[in-house]
């Protein structure tokens, strides 16, 4: 074997590992950011259509902003339940109250979440205080303004999730980097490679 193909061969298995390592670590780094489920069950035993929504804050926090839900306003109508599991974008002990409303927005239900709890809403259910302006009329709050409220709830959570995202993000542009840089020199020995087998 050549000398040259031998360099090929090499720079070839290079690139294989390359690509590899350019694969797992993002997969490791979306697993280690990924959320939890969020699950419950809602039970409407009331005559009328409730409006279920998931609160990132405490219930007595409530309204608060428009960033501060996870979902608002799932139509749950009379006598039906609904059992909801979904994948949250956070972590699942971000969802801190569940709430229902009736039709004129007022809370029949402000409740803390808890995994795999199930709130009922009964005809006796009480309303409770005044009613919730709608959502898209709740304030909608600063990025900078939401990332500073998040570092003084869990200041070593926020520091962690920072330096995951901002090293993963850093070995993919150094990454993608090397692997050009590898590309553009692959095809130039292939290059040239041709023009000496044609040469010749």
């Amino acid at each position: 074997m050549s000398r040259s193909n031998s360099g090929d061969s090499n720079l070839r298995r290079r690139i294989q590992r390359l690509g590899v390592l350019l694969g797992v670590v993002p997969l490791t780094f979306v697993s280690f950011c990924e959320g939890g489920a969020v699950r419950f069950t809602l039970e409407n035993e009331t005559n009328q259509t409730l409006y279920v929504s998931a609160f990132y804050e405490h219930c007595q926090e409530s309204p608060g902003n428009q960033q501060d839900y996870y979902f608002h306003e799932i139509m749950v109508r009379p006598g039906q339940t609904l059992r909801y599991s979904k994948d949250s974008p956070g972590s699942a002990h971000d969802v801190k109250c569940i709430q229902a409303t009736d039709s004129l927005r007022r809370l029949v239900l402000s409740e803390p979440y808890k995994s795999d709890g199930t709130y009922v809403v009964s005809r006796a259910a009480a309303i409770q205080g005044d009613a919730l302006p709608p959502f898209d009329r709740l304030p909608s709050q600063p990025w900078l303004d939401r990332q500073r409220e998040d570092f003084n709830e869990d200041p070593a959570g926020y520091i962690v999730s920072a330096v995951v995202i901002i090293g993963g993000l850093t070995f993919l542009v150094a990454g993608a980097v090397v692997a050009l840089v590898y590309g553009m020199v692959y095809l130039i020995r292939q290059r040239r490679s041709r023009n000496e087998s044609s040469g010749t």
